[in-house]
């Protein structure tokens, strides 16, 4: 869940920055000569991201954004690791 605040800047550009809480869930699978390693890491963390939006049309708007994840993942019970996560992202919306 991130709540996002959204700012314009004038008919075409605007700037958003979002904050919130995150569920990690990894599931991953390590075969290496006949030995095979299935895991599952869980954990809570928090997001933050900011990015910028170009409306080039009445129904089409651009998109670059950046997103940082981080939190604890508990690991089969025997301990907790830290991750963090960082995410680029170009995209294409539809405005209804």
């Amino acid at each position: 869940m991130t709540p996002t605040f959204t700012l314009h800047f004038d008919e075409i550009f605007s700037g958003y920055v979002k904050a919130g809480i995150s569920y990690i869930d990894i599931d991953f699978q390590y075969d290496i000569d006949y030995f095979n390693f299935n895991n599952d890491l869980t954990g809570l963390g928090y997001v933050l991201g900011a990015g910028i939006d170009a409306t080039v049309s009445k129904h089409i708007a651009l998109r670059l954004g950046y997103e940082f994840t981080s939190g604890e993942l508990e690991f089969n019970n025997a301990g907790n690791f830290k991750t963090n996560l960082s995410q680029v992202s170009v995209g294409v919306h539809y405005l209804f």
